[in-house]
């Protein structure tokens, strides 16, 4: 489980989630796992149970799919 923020990005793979207190970022890569984000004004402070479709590799991003939200809060970027 990963408690992160789940935030729209312009440009590549658009859907990314950071591990709060550290610097991994995933890249969300299967549409069908993303949580109901509906804007780029909002983010999703979550509990994420993901699973990875990549290897780790340190100071990397790393694709992975949603498998369950828990504790979900949306939060204004403004």
């Amino acid at each position: 489980m990963v408690h992160g923020r789940a935030s729209w990005y312009n440009g590549g793979t658009t859907l990314r989630i950071w591990a709060i207190h550290t610097t991994h970022i995933y890249f969300i890569n299967d549409d069908r796992s993303a949580p109901m984000l509906t804007d780029f004004d909002h983010d999703l402070f979550a509990d994420f149970t993901l699973c990875p479709t990549e290897p780790f590799v340190e100071g990397s991003g790393q694709g992975a799919e949603i498998k369950k939200i828990e504790h979900a809060k949306m939060v204004s970027r403004h």
